[in-house]
């Protein structure tokens, strides 16, 4: 059984399509397309879906705003938005008219594939930068520990200066929280530690 159609409270019904029938997206019942209704049947479409394999989305395509998420890049075979391990490394959105990035995210991970650096690129590049991007560290049973916030350093394994966030937890044995600290540019907003 898959679902169909969505009604909101306020009336509007948008149907969930799934290719033509027999198509592959149909016999797998993946998503292929959520459309508006036009008077019972699906009409324009809101947002399409490609993917990789069963049920990897590779590019969602939102033709309105005509903004696309884009993990293909394009090129035949490849898959610029992942590495060798299918973990996503470059997560990006954008204008398919022009082909700017709307927003974009680059991603590192550690040997146990946690997520060890974030990077923003598009809130750095502009005119009067804004540093968004984020590295964390983990404990030895792969627990997040630190949680920063800045202007990551060229080899990504710090944040340059003073974090404008930051985020620290305390874990015991079980993985409870024994302390847990947030701070804003240096500045301790929160200390709570837990007995």
């Amino acid at each position: 059984m898959r679902q169909t159609s969505l009604r909101y409270p306020n009336g509007r019904l948008v149907h969930y399509t799934y290719g033509t029938s027999g198509s592959a997206a149909d016999s797998l019942n993946s998503l292929d397309a959520i459309q508006d209704d036009d008077s019972g049947s699906p009409g324009d479409v809101l947002a399409s879906y490609t993917y990789l394999g069963l049920g990897t989305v590779v590019i969602e395509d939102y033709q309105e705003p005509q903004i696309r998420l884009d993990l293909f890049g394009g090129s035949s075979g490849a898959y610029a938005g992942f590495d060798r391990f299918d973990r996503v490394v470059d997560h990006r959105w954008l204008n398919y008219n022009t082909s700017t990035d709307i927003d974009r995210f680059k991603y590192g991970y550690d040997r146990a594939s946690n997520r060890i650096w974030k990077e923003n690129t598009v809130s750095k590049a502009q005119t009067t930068p804004v540093y968004l991007d984020e590295l964390y560290t983990y404990d030895g049973l792969h627990r997040l520990k630190t949680f920063d916030r800045g202007e990551l350093n060229s080899a990504k394994t710090a944040i340059t200066g003073t974090p404008a966030k930051e985020e620290d937890w305390t874990l015991d044995d079980l993985g409870n929280w024994s302390g847990y600290i947030q701070k804003t540019a240096g500045t301790t907003d929160l200390n709570q530690q837990r007995s």
